[in-house]
């Protein structure tokens, strides 16, 4: 008997089949004719895509905020190693003036000097 005649004469039991793409779907008449694996993985894959790029634009904009505080703390470091450097020499000019008071002078200065690095 050939095949088209058996199935009118034993119709199938179950009349879902499987996906003749391969995706595994288990399909019944109606959801066969508009079946679309291909469309379906493209969309799942376009929702993955854009939840991934969303994650790398926030990533990309912490990762901005935190190169200008760095930046910021990098200038202000620097800013305060200038400080030091001239408050150091400032000091040193200080001292070697100190150092050098004139003979004639009562030495107040030089005790004043004294008593605050004393404190």
């Amino acid at each position: 008997m050939p095949p088209h005649l058996l199935q009118e004469v034993h119709p199938p039991v179950a009349s879902q089949q499987r996906c003749p793409l391969g995706c595994g779907a288990t399909l019944g008449p109606a959801e066969r004719a508009h079946h679309n694996c291909y469309r379906q993985l493209r969309e799942a894959w376009d929702q993955r895509q854009e939840h991934s790029r969303t994650l790398v634009l926030c990533l990309l904009r912490r990762l901005r905020k935190l190169h200008r505080t760095t930046n910021l703390i990098r200038r202000q470091l620097a800013q305060l190693g200038d400080f030091l450097e001239d408050d150091t020499l400032l000091m040193s000019t200080r001292q070697e003036e100190t150092e050098a008071t004139p003979e004639n002078s009562n030495g107040a200065e030089v005790w004043r000097g004294q008593r605050q690095s004393g404190i």
